[in-house]
C-alpha cells in the first residue's frame, strides 16, 4: 500500500506541481522514502508519499526489534530503555541546535523540521509501546469508576499540558510528542481494563481497521477537498465541514484499498514468513537432531 501510494503521489505531483507545492517533482526524494531512507536525509524525510516520515521510522525501529527483543525481558527493563532513549533524544536535540545556531542556521526553519520527525526524537515513543505490553500482562484494574476516574484525570491533565506547553516550555526543550504519548500510553491501558463505549466502539475499531490506507490517502482526499469543494467561510466550520468529509470519502476508499491490496499483502507476507520459518525449523533439525522433537511439539 505504501509503494503504491508513493507511485500514486509521483505521478499526481510531476503533471499537477501543484501538489508539491508548486515545485517540480525530484525522483531520488521519492526513492529516498521508498527505500526508507528517508528518516536520516533533510529535505526528503517527509516528501513523497505525505506521512512518509512515520513509515521510515517504524521500518527502522522495526529494524531493531531483534536486538531489542534480546534484552528487554519485563516491564523494569522497557522503562530503563525509554527513559534513556528519551534523555539522550533531548541531549542530541539540543546538541545539534547549539551547532546549528553556531552556524548561523536557524533551527526553526522548515528545512530543519526533520529534527522532529527524525528516528533518534521518535524513537522513544516504541518503548512506550512495549511498557504498555508488560503492563497488560501485569497489574489489573477491576473497578470501574476507578478505571473511569483515572481515565478522566488523565486526559484532563493531557488537555492542560498541551495547552499551556508554550507557557511550560517557551524554549521547546521538552519532548510534547514523548508527553502526549505517555498519556496516551496511559488511557490505552485503562481503556483495555473497561470499556469506555465513547472511545472504543464498532467506528473507532472501523477506522482502526483501515487507519493505515487511511493515513495515507487523506493527503490527496484533503488536496481535493480543499480545491474542488466549496468550504464555509467561518474556519471552525470549514474545519468541521473538511474533517466530516475526509473521514468519509478518506474512510470508502480506505475500505477498498484494504480489502484489496493491504489484506492481500499481509496473506501474501504470512505465506512467506511462514515458508522460511518452516525452512528454519528443518535446518535447525538438520544440525540439531537431538532437539529437532521440539519443532513437533510446536
Amino acid at each position: 500500500m505504501y509503494y503504491l501510494a508513493a507511485l500514486v503521489y509521483g505521478v499526481i505531483c510531476y503533471y499537477v506541481p501543484h501538489y508539491n507545492d508548486g515545485k517540480p517533482l525530484v525522483i531520488w526524494k521519492v526513492l529516498a522514502n521508498v527505500f526508507y531512507v528517508n528518516d536520516f536525509i533533510p529535505g526528503t524525510i517527509n516528501y513523497l508519499p505525505p506521512g512518509g516520515w512515520s513509515v521510515g521510522v517504524e521500518m527502522i525501529f522495526y529494524m531493531c526489534l531483534p536486538f531489542l527483543f534480546s534484552k528487554i525481558k519485563g516491564i523494569k527493563a522497557a522503562t530503563t530503555w525509554f527513559a534513556a532513549s528519551a534523555v539522550g533524544s533531548i541531549i542530541l536535540k539540543l546538541l545539534i541546535r547549539y551547532i546549528l545556531i553556531r552556524l548561523s542556521i536557524n533551527y526553526q526553519k522548515p528545512e530543519s523540521w526533520f529534527l522532529y520527525f527524525w528516528f533518534p526524537n521518535q524513537f522513544p515513543v516504541f518503548f512506550l509501546g512495549i511498557i504498555l505490553f508488560y503492563a497488560l500482562q501485569k497489574y489489573v484494574v477491576k473497578s470501574v469508576i476507578t478505571t473511569y476516574a483515572l481515565f478522566a484525570v488523565s486526559t484532563i491533565l493531557l488537555i492542560s499540558i498541551s495547552y499551556f506547553m508554550p507557557v511550560i516550555d517557551p524554549h521547546n526543550i521538552l519532548p510534547e510528542h514523548i508527553i502526549v504519548a505517555m498519556f496516551f500510553t496511559i488511557n490505552i491501558f485503562l481503556l483495555a481494563q473497561h470499556n469506555i463505549k465513547i472511545f472504543n466502539n464498532r467506528f473507532t475499531r472501523y477506522l482502526g481497521e483501515i487507519s493505515f490506507s487511511l493515513y495515507l490517502i487523506h493527503f490527496l482526499v484533503i488536496y481535493v477537498l480543499a480545491d474542488y469543494f466549496p468550504l464555509p467561510a467561518n474556519p471552525y466550520l470549514s474545519f468541521c465541514t473538511l474533517l466530516g468529509l475526509t473521514i468519509v470519502a478518506g474512510g470508502v476508499i480506505s475500505k477498498i484499498t484494504y480489502n484489496n491490496i493491504e489484506l492481500k499483502g499481509i496473506k501474501l507476507g504470512n505465506k512467506f514468513i511462514h515458508k522460511n520459518a518452516i525452512i528454519s525449523k528443518a535446518k535447525y533439525a538438520i544440525f540439531n537432531p537431538g532437539e529437532s522433537n521440539k519443532f513437533r511439539d510446536a
